[in-house]
């Protein structure tokens, strides 16, 4: 298996980093806050409001099509 890491050139950033790291920093923060012991449903919640805060659109147990099926 190819690493992907492979394939940039050194210094080259992979097109979705800054995204991603946006994303975990609001994952971490909701952590920080909330610790451990809460049902899913406020992790869910409370980060559905970090990332709205920090700007990025989302939402919460969206249905998502299988394609590895070719009957629905």
């Amino acid at each position: 298996m190819t690493d992907v890491r492979q394939l940039r050139s050194p210094g080259q950033t992979h097109p979705l980093q800054e995204l991603t790291s946006r994303i975990i920093g609001c994952c971490i923060e909701v952590h920080r806050t909330l610790g451990p012991g809460f049902a899913e449903v406020f992790y869910q919640r409370a980060l559905l409001r970090e990332l709205d805060a920090a700007g990025l659109e989302a939402a919460r147990e969206v249905d998502v099509l299988d394609m590895r099926r070719s009957t629905p």
